[in-house]
């Protein structure tokens, strides 16, 4: 099975929109592993800007997904502000799928819908894995829909300095601290039909302002609402 992976031989990329990114970090080299990418400057700071204006009066508490019923609900254990939008609702989110589809060589057909989160100060997210656990009953839903989530790209659209920082206590504790437009990508590939679970990570917790986020997990099937892009 393939997945979804950055080159990271290629250290600066620009994209068909003219846009240019850099590889900043990263972590994992074999296919068969992890990988771990931090790319500088992914969106711009009127992008980011644009974001937060599309989703800042749409916002809902954020919920979590039962392992048990397999539905959403509020927990304690993500303390945040969050909305859903289909990536070609906007010009914007358009683009920067194009972007995501040609840096992972995956198609934005197979992207979940994006999702704007908002943390305030105490906001955080404890320490989870974004992939569907096949054991569990609850998820057979959703597996049967979109597939295993293969991958996760993660903008920061604000710095959140001293607080924040995207955790990953199961790599070596390996860290990365919100900077405005800067993006993490992640992977979980694993083996006999089980993702990696060694990406168990957390979003540390706010300690003055807000921490703004836009996500989208890459999946092993095609989004049944999704629409192909087209410039």
């Amino acid at each position: 099975m393939t997945y979804p992976r950055i080159d990271i031989h290629e250290g600066s990329i620009r994209f068909a929109d003219g846009h240019r990114t850099r590889v900043l970090s990263y972590r994992g080299l074999p296919e068969s592993t992890p990988q771990v990418v931090v790319l500088e400057h992914f969106l711009t700071d009127a992008e980011c800007d644009e974001l937060i204006e599309l989703a800042e009066n749409k916002l809902e508490p954020a919920e979590v997904v039962s392992s048990r019923t397999g539905q959403g609900f509020v927990s304690p254990a993500r303390v945040a502000e969050a909305v859903e939008f289909a990536g070609a609702r906007y010009d914007l989110t358009r683009k920067i799928e194009a972007r995501i589809e040609a840096m992972t060589h995956w198609p934005s057909t197979h992207f979940q819908h994006f999702q704007m989160i908002r943390y305030g100060v105490g906001g955080q997210y404890r320490p989870h894995h974004d992939c569907y656990n096949p054991d569990m009953p609850a998820f057979r839903e959703i597996l049967q829909t979109n597939g295993q989530r293969l991958a996760t790209f993660l903008m920061y659209l604000n710095d959140c300095p001293r607080s924040g920082a995207t955790a990953f206590p199961r790599l070596d504790g390996l860290f990365v601290c919100p900077q405005k437009g800067n993006a993490l990508f992640f992977s979980y590939p694993g083996s006999g039909g089980k993702p990696d679970i060694s990406c168990l990570h957390a979003a540390g917790p706010v300690f003055e302002g807000h921490k703004w986020i836009a996500t989208t997990w890459l999946c092993e099937r095609e989004n049944p609402s999704s629409t192909p892009i087209k410039f």
